[in-house]
Formats: structure tokens, C-alpha cells, sequence
């Protein structure tokens, strides 16, 4: 072969390349600056994409023009007409014409070009004439499209990535956490039950009247890092959300994220391997985006149905955005132990962080239901399942299961405590606590009451359980215990963190810096299963609930709990020789084992219940009784046409080794013992 030919076919496949290729990736990109602001890629990144596919790739394919030989000659008929068949179906897609007979025609165009080709010198040598093609693709991407405007610094994430005065940044969201379940009856944190948040507040502003902008955690917890609303039902991905709280801050700060339902901070920061540096996870994602996207739009139809979908989000395809189920994420996240999250996160403060300021971003699964766990961290077993009280998606009418499951829920609540307080002192330890900003909400509440149909579902009688969530905000080296009443939104925290930090945001957010004025605001949630709920700025409804949960918890001790109109039986010594022999029976029901108690284990045993048998059986009041001494007070109900008691036991009342349970029923004035049976 002489040398001019090979320069001609090289020329050939160089020009057709680019035709086929090139142009309308470069395209497509161009015009579709999401693509990669969804990964917070720098210049850099989007330099090296238009150098790749619109002067890399024409020069590969032209090397197939180089070998010598029949072999060659083979190879640079082949792709020739892979290329040509390429642009003529690309080419007829654009009009109305379907993918199946585009591609018919793509093929026989490709057939026509290379004997073309082969027949006529001319078509060849004019291939070198377009050899500038590349040239001219690369610089359209890089300098007249919606992407170039990127590399100049409008809209780029990355020029605002970092922060003037950045800072260590803690952010705790708990789950399922009302306000109301943290306050007393002025709206302050009840300290004496939960010190740790107490603690926080003191060091930081307390925000009493704060109000979550959805009931979803898929949607709250995307409101939460983007300071916006969703809008529609989008998955709370990374590719969903190109701009959050992870992305503007990955320049300046070290991410340490427990993301166990929503999937924010994108894959190329938060999964990124310590053999592989940060540059080559993002440019393993990217390289795997472009070639999903070159599949669907270069190959026939009937070649892409293996490929991730590529229209419901702006990157990272290969999440699969349909099989999302926010329920199941749940149940296998808590499945794992819903403590997993933040004990992670304090073992990661313990470990040290080098360099850059910490980004330490917690989504605790607690003190979402089910309650099964004690301030001290400690795990039960519910005597009974599913929850006495509650209907299939609410609560019943008995007060009384109701309040016993609201202790329970405080109970939780007093595990995220504990859990915060571990945190805080791993931070001080580290010597973190005083320049770092700590920020501590929850995505949503719970109406736990009874009579309510949905014990999610937000309405303008729920507002003070479900939209009124805590809010927590302390700066770095700022003096704090100051309690702010304006009314706060889960999305003015964004725009909070990025005020004390001097982020300039490249997006907008919906709400407003909580250092600033108060703009006195109702609020909508708009993310509810029903209409939208407006709520004023006064904060009344949450204060309501407060002043509820105080009369049925009138104690900081949350075991110091008795049914209405029980007489107070707390303390009381039981005297086996003067007790009355009632004709009730009690078969118990519970299945936890008192005869080898060990207080220090992650499990102990302090749910118990029994089934009530005998004549003229009621709402028979019961006292229950650890080692001879009454611990508890509940009282008889029916479900299924049977008659049970439920108590929940202090942990602090169990000795080490065997412990007797016994009942006794207060019947006309004074306490009776029963017989129990297994």
C-alpha cells in the first residue's frame, strides 16, 4: 500500500469518526450542562471530555488505517461501514422516520459508502480536506455551548466548592423525632430527660418553632441538603439532586457520610476507595455515564434494552432509579441495627481526620419505630407485637395503649440522647467541639395520640407532631444558649451553613439563612399525602403537644407512668402474708427470661406482659412487682376478644442473676395477688 493511501483512509476514518461519534456526543453534552453539574465535575473534567471524544476518539479509529496488508484492508472496511451505517441512521432519526427502518437504511448506507470508497479515489483523497472536523467539534463543545458557560465560570459547583472561613461540620438528622417529644412546657429542652440536647443548646440557638417542609424522608431529607422543595416524586439520588450540601462542600471539606436511605452525596466522593484517589473514582463514574449515554443514543433500539435508563436522572446510571423503594430501604437499613449509624460516626471522629475539615453527615434511624431501645443503648424485645394500640396505619381509642406507646417512643428518644452525647464527647475529645458547626434536626414527626387515622399523615391537626421538628444550630466558636422563636424551616439550614461559612452556593435556595433577619413566614408543606398545610408563624401547635405529653409524663423519670385513675402503687412492698388470693389467672405472655439477668448486656429484658383469665374480668388495674417491690403500674385491655396487661420494667430494678415478677390486682380498695402460669 503506498503511503498516500493509508493517509487517505486514515483521513476517512478520522472525518467519519468525528461525523458519527464526536458530534453528536459533544452534542448532546453541550447542550445538557446537567450532566455535569450532577457530578460536581470541575474544568478540568469537562476540558478532558471534549478533548477525548471529539480529538481522542477520530484519532483511535484512524489508526485502524495503519496496518498493513489484506488484514488491514479488512479492518478498515469493516469500520468504515460500522461508521458510515452509524451516521446515516443517526442522520435519519432525526425526522419521523422509525428506529427500525433508520436502521435499515443505516445499514444500507453504510454498504453504499465503502464501495464508494473503494471505486472512487476522489472520495477518499476529499476525506482529507474535512481532516479540520475534529477541530471544529471540540471547539463548539468548548466554547459555544450551555456546558462552555461552565468553563467560564457560570453556574460551576466547582468554582464555589470551597468555603472563606470553613469549619468542621457536624450534621445530624434523626428520624422520627417531633420537637414536642424534646420540649417541657415552655417550649424548652426538657433537659432532665435528654441532657445531651440540652447540652447542645447551650452551646448553640435552640429553635423551638421549627418546621419540617415534607412528612416523607425521601423528600425531607433531600430538603434538608438543598435548601429547595422537591418538586414531583423525584429518588433521592445523587443525579436527582446535582446541587446539595455534599457537593458544594467536597473541595474544602473530608466527607464522612451514614446515608443509609437516600443516596445525596454523589458516588465519586462518598465511595471512593483508599487504593484509588478521588480523581480516579470521578473519572470511573464519568467514563461509565458517557458510554450509557453514547449506547442509547448511537446504537439501534434493539441493542440498549440491557443498559441503565438514562431518562430519569442526570448521572450515576447505574443506579437503578426504579427499583427504589423507600420502605424497603428502611427495613433493610434497620435490619442492620438502627444504632449502626451514628456508633459509626463516633468511632470515625475517633479515628482522626488529616487535612481538610471534616463534613461528618449522620441520617440516625432512630428514634423511628419500632421502639425497642433504652436511653442507655440497651435493646428489648417487645412483649407484644404489633404495637397494643395502634390500627393499621394509626391509633385506637384506648389513651392508655396509647400512652404506653409513647413511652416507649421517649424511650427512643432518649437512645438519640445518649447517641448525641457520644458524639459531642467524641468531638471534644478530638478537640473538635468548639470550632466545629453542629447542626442537629430531624426530618419529620409522629403523631402518636389516639383516635388518629394516620399517625403520619400531615393535617392542620398534626402540624405540632409531624411538621414541628427540633432544629439545632451551633457555630463555630460563637457563644451560645440562645433560644431563636422564629419560625425555622428544615430548608433555611443550607443556606444557615452556607452563611457562617462564606459558601457562595451556585444554586438558589428556597429558604433563608437563620443568622439573618427574621422574615416572619407562614409556612406550606407540600409534600403530604393529602392537600397542602399552611401553618402560621406563632408555633402554638407544637406548644400544645408539649403541654400534653407533660400531663401524661408529668415526671422526668419516663417508667414513672400510671394509668387514670390509678391509684400511685409505685414503691409499694409487697406482703405475700397479708395479700388477698384474687381468682384471676395470669398466663404470661412476654417471652423474655428473668432467671439469668445480666444489666450490662446489649439485651435485657424489661417489656413483659400476660394474658388474664378468670370470672368478671374488666379494666382490672395491675401492679407489677420486681423482687417484692411494685416497679409498675398498667392496666387490663382487650383485643381479640382477650384480656392482656403490658408494663414496661426500669432496667435500673433488675439485679444481676435471678429476679422474681410477680402481679398483683388492686380490687376494692387494696392489692390481691393472682396466679401465674405459664
Amino acid at each position: 500500500m503506498k503511503l498516500y493511501g493509508r493517509l487517505d483512509r486514515f483521513a476517512v476514518l478520522v472525518v467519519l469518526a468525528a461525523m458519527a461519534i464526536s458530534r453528536p456526543l459533544l452534542n448532546l453534552l453541550g447542550e445538557n450542562a446537567e450532566f455535569f453539574l450532577a457530578r460536581r465535575a470541575p474544568k478540568g473534567d469537562i476540558v478532558v471530555v471534549g478533548l477525548v471524544l471529539g480529538l481522542v476518539v477520530p484519532l483511535v479509529f484512524g489508526l485502524v488505517a495503519l496496518p498493513r496488508g489484506r488484514v488491514g484492508a479488512l479492518l478498515y472496511a469493516a469500520v468504515t461501514f460500522v461508521l458510515a451505517a452509524t451516521l446515516v441512521r443517526l442522520f435519519l432519526t432525526v425526522g419521523p422516520l422509525p428506529d427500525w427502518l433508520a436502521t435499515v437504511c443505516g445499514v444500507g448506507g453504510g454498504i453504499w459508502l465503502v464501495q464508494a470508497l473503494v471505486r472512487y479515489p476522489g472520495a477518499r483523497q476529499a476525506a482529507r480536506f474535512l481532516l479540520p472536523v475534529p477541530l471544529l467539534f471540540t471547539a463548539l463543545f468548548l466554547f459555544f455551548t450551555p456546558t462552555a458557560s461552565l468553563l467560564a465560570g457560570e453556574g460551576v459547583v466547582g468554582e464555589s466548592g470551597g468555603a472563606d472561613r470553613p469549619a468542621p461540620l457536624v450534621m445530624i438528622v434523626f428520624d422520627e423525632l417531633p420537637a414536642a417529644s424534646l420540649m417541657d412546657v415552655d417550649g424548652d429542652i426538657y433537659r432532665d430527660r435528654f441532657p445531651n440536647f440540652g447540652r447542645l443548646a447551650d452551646a448553640g440557638v435552640w429553635f423551638p418553632n421549627a418546621v419540617t417542609v415534607a412528612q416523607q424522608t425521601e423528600h425531607s431529607v433531600p430538603a434538608i441538603l438543598t435548601g429547595v422543595v422537591p418538586e414531583g416524586d423525584p429518588t433521592p439520588f445523587a443525579g436527582q439532586y446535582p446541587n446539595n450540601l455534599f457537593t458544594a462542600l467536597s473541595e474544602s471539606h473530608d466527607l464522612a457520610v451514614y446515608e443509609p436511605l437516600t443516596r445525596l452525596c454523589p458516588a465519586a466522593f462518598c465511595n471512593s476507595t483508599a487504593d484509588r484517589s478521588p480523581v480516579a473514582v470521578r473519572a470511573e463514574y464519568l467514563a461509565s455515564d458517557i458510554a450509557v449515554v453514547a449506547g442509547h443514543n448511537l446504537l439501534p433500539h434493539f441493542l440498549t434494552g440491557g443498559l441503565p435508563a438514562i431518562n430519569s436522572s442526570w448521572g450515576y446510571f447505574g443506579e437503578d432509579l426504579d427499583e427504589y423503594d423507600p420502605v424497603s430501604e428502611f427495613r433493610d437499613a434497620f435490619a442492620q441495627d438502627p444504632r449502626r449509624s451514628l456508633q459509626q460516626a463516633a468511632e470515625r471522629i475517633g479515628e482522626g481526620f488529616d487535612g481538610r475539615p471534616p463534613f461528618l453527615f449522620v441520617h440516625a434511624l432512630v428514634p423511628h419505630h419500632p421502639w425497642e431501645l433504652l436511653p442507655t443503648g440497651q435493646h428489648y424485645e417487645p412483649a407484644i407485637e404489633p404495637t397494643p394500640g395502634a390500627t393499621r396505619t394509626g391509633w385506637g381509642p384506648d389513651g392508655w395503649l396509647v400512652q404506653q406507646a409513647m413511652q416507649r417512643h421517649l424511650l427512643n428518644v432518649g437512645y438519640a440522647d445518649h447517641a448525641l452525647g457520644m458524639i459531642l464527647d467524641e468531638l471534644d475529645g478530638a478537640g473538635l467541639f468548639e470550632e466545629a458547626m453542629i447542626v442537629v434536626v430531624s426530618d419529620h414527626g409522629i403523631s402518636v395520640r389516639p383516635d388518629v387515622e394516620n399517625q403520619r399523615a400531615l393535617t392542620e391537626t398534626s402540624i405540632g407532631e409531624i411538621a414541628a421538628v427540633p432544629i439545632l444550630v451551633k457555630l463555630p466558636g460563637v457563644p451560645g444558649g440562645r433560644i431563636d422563636d422564629r419560625r425555622a424551616l428544615t430548608i433555611d439550614i443550607v443556606p444557615t451553613v452556607a452563611d457562617a461559612m462564606g459558601i457562595d452556593l451556585p444554586w438558589e435556595p428556597e429558604g433563608v439563612s437563620l443568622l439573618g433577619p427574621d422574615p416572619a413566614r407562614e409556612s406550606t408543606s407540600t409534600k403530604t399525602k393529602a392537600d397542602p398545610v399552611t401553618y402560621g408563624a406563632d408555633g402554638i401547635e407544637v406548644l400544645a403537644v408539649a403541654t400534653r405529653l407533660d400531663g401524661d409524663f408529668p415526671s422526668a423519670d419516663l417508667f414513672d407512668v400510671l394509668p387514670t385513675g390509678a391509684p400511685d402503687l409505685l414503691g409499694v412492698q409487697l406482703d405475700h402474708d397479708s395479700l388477698q388470693r384474687s381468682s384471676l389467672v395470669l398466663q404470661r405472655r412476654h417471652p423474655n427470661d428473668f432467671s439469668n439477668v445480666v444489666r450490662g448486656d446489649d439485651e435485657i429484658p424489661v417489656s413483659v406482659a400476660w394474658r388474664i383469665r378468670g370470672d368478671a374480668v374488666g379494666d382490672e388495674i395491675v401492679a407489677v412487682a420486681v423482687n417484692g417491690e411494685v416497679v409498675a403500674v398498667s392496666r387490663a385491655f382487650t383485643e381479640d376478644e382477650l384480656i392482656y396487661v403490658q408494663a414496661m420494667i426500669p432496667p435500673d430494678v433488675l439485679r444481676n442473676g435471678d429476679n422474681d415478677i410477680e402481679l398483683a390486682v388492686w380490687s376494692a380498695g387494696e392489692l390481691r395477688s393472682v396466679e401465674t402460669v405459664r
